[in-house]
């Protein structure tokens, strides 16, 4: 397992231990590669290298991150606690 997908572990590992032991509502989000001036300033061919592994094939906007984390801090939401919500398209990173 590389340390990208170990941080990634540990982050929902501290989102659910924040959530039980503070008694708090704390939330996570994992993304994947999102549409960034900095993926746009990528070589075309390392781009395509990481949307391959995503089953969407493209890179997710900032539209959709921002939809997400509007909907975490929602009231629609206000009974989850302790989850990072998935944003990768469901790439599985191991």
């Amino acid at each position: 397992m590389n340390n990208y997908s170990r941080f990634k572990d540990q982050k929902a590992i501290i989102t659910a231990g924040l959530a039980i032991a503070r008694r708090l509502r704390a939330e996570g989000a994992t993304l994947a590669v999102n549409q960034t001036p900095l993926v746009d300033a990528m070589p075309p061919e390392q781009v395509k290298a990481n949307t391959d592994k995503i089953p969407m094939k493209r890179c997710g906007t900032l539209d959709e991150a921002a939809a997400m984390a509007a909907f975490i801090v929602s009231p629609e939401s206000s009974f989850t606690t302790g989850f990072t919500f998935d944003l990768t398209s469901g790439r599985a990173v191991y």
